[in-house]
C-alpha cells in the first residue's frame, strides 16, 4: 500500500470507544467505523450464539436505516468480533465491531460531512446496542 492510513477517535460514549479510519487516505476507497467495549451477559444461557446473532442483526438493520446514501453505497460489511465460545455468564469478553463503508465519490478523510456521519451513526449504534437487556457493556475490563 502506497498511502498512509488515518484514524480519528471520538470521546468514549456510553461505555464504548468509537473511531473511524481509512486504510489509504489518498484513495479513500473505504472507511471503517469501529466500536469497542467489554460485553458481559446478564442472562444465563448455555450458548449465547442466538443472542449475539440477534444483536448483530439489529446492528445491521440500524446501519441500513441510518446510512447516508448521498455519501456511501448501500452495501457495507459488518465484522462483529466476539468469541462466541468464550462468552460466559457474568464474565467479560471483548467486543469489537467494525463496519466498512464504501464512498460513492472521493471524500477527504477530514470532510465535516464524513466526520459528522461517523459521529452520529456511532452514537446511534451505541444507543441501540445499550438497549439490549441480555448484556451489559463497559469501557474497561472489571
Amino acid at each position: 500500500m502506497d498511502g498512509i492510513s488515518q484514524s480519528k477517535n471520538f470521546k468514549p460514549y456510553n461505555n464504548f470507544r468509537i473511531s473511524y479510519s481509512t486504510v489509504d487516505f489518498e484513495q479513500n476507497s473505504s472507511f471503517y467505523l469501529a466500536l469497542r467495549s467489554w460485553i458481559t451477559p446478564v442472562v444465563y444461557q448455555e450458548n449465547y450464539y442466538h443472542l449475539l446473532t440477534k444483536l448483530k442483526d439489529s446492528i445491521r438493520k440500524e446501519v441500513h436505516d441510518n446510512l447516508d446514501r448521498s455519501l456511501f453505497y448501500h452495501n457495507f460489511i459488518i465484522d462483529f468480533d466476539v468469541t462466541y465460545d468464550s462468552i460466559v455468564y457474568k464474565r467479560n469478553s471483548f467486543l469489537r465491531l467494525e463496519i466498512t463503508f464504501f464512498p460513492k465519490s472521493f471524500n477527504h478523510f477530514r470532510d465535516p460531512h464524513i466526520e459528522t456521519f461517523f459521529h452520529t451513526i456511532g452514537k446511534t449504534l451505541v444507543d441501540k446496542i445499550n438497549t439490549n437487556p441480555n448484556f451489559e457493556f463497559c469501557q474497561f475490563k472489571r
